[in-house]
């Protein structure tokens, strides 16, 4: 009787056994992830930088207005700060789940006059609402309060502050009040997407993209 033929077999049953149980979806699970996406809309010339619980989001801050990609981190609720030199910080908190990817918009309030006048850092929420089966961009006028008349190509449309509004198409022609000639947005999928229009430092206004979609943390 070949005894050794007997062990070898009985350690391979034994080591299938044990991949059977340790396969992926009878492994002990780490915690699940989720994430959103951060607009810096603030009017400064400071770097804007992002916490959660303390720690930096962003290695370096964000010196220039624009969206990140999707921030991983861990699901439930956050306490979220923005800060940027010469500014009141501002202070939040997001929900994070692995089922939706929301926008966090941060943007600027100015108040008061003269001696007594400062810059506040405000937050805004925005649902995700992706979808792929046309071009559709939600633009929103990032501000505490009023309403603004943008040219949308060709067609005049009203925001009110905080409220997105949606148009379709595949290429933007977009003029700000103030400006003679458009900006021009080219969206390179289908899909959905943001237009963030904002105040910049020097009193004018500027916009920007940033993709709504749901990451994947798999």
């Amino acid at each position: 009787m070949n005894h050794r033929f007997d062990f070898i077999r009985t350690k391979l049953g034994v080591f299938a056994l044990l991949l059977i149980c340790l396969r992926p979806e009878t492994m002990a699970q780490g915690p699940a992830l989720g994430g959103f996406v951060f607009a810096h809309a603030v009017a400064t010339s400071s770097p804007v930088e992002i916490s959660a619980g303390g720690a930096k989001l962003l290695r370096q801050g964000m010196k220039t207005p624009g969206a990140t990609g999707a921030l991983g981190m861990t699901e439930g609720d956050h306490q979220i700060q923005v800060t940027a030199q010469g500014c009141e910080p501002a202070t939040g908190t997001i929900k994070v789940t692995s089922a939706t990817t929301p926008l966090l918009v941060a943007y600027a309030e100015k108040t008061g006059e003269g001696a007594a006048a400062k810059t506040a850092i405000r937050l805004l929420q925005l649902p995700s609402a992706p979808q792929k089966e046309r071009y559709l961009t939600r633009l929103v006028w990032a501000a505490p309060r009023s309403t603004i008349t943008v040219r949308v190509n060709g067609r005049d449309v009203t925001l009110e502050a905080g409220k997105a509004v949606p148009v379709e198409g595949s290429r933007l022609a977009v003029t700000l009040p103030g400006s003679a000639s458009p900006m021009d947005f080219e969206l390179e999928k289908v899909g959905s997407h943001f237009l963030l229009i904002h105040a910049t430092p020097t009193g004018g206004l500027s916009a920007f993209l940033a993709t709504d979609e749901t990451a994947s943390w798999r």
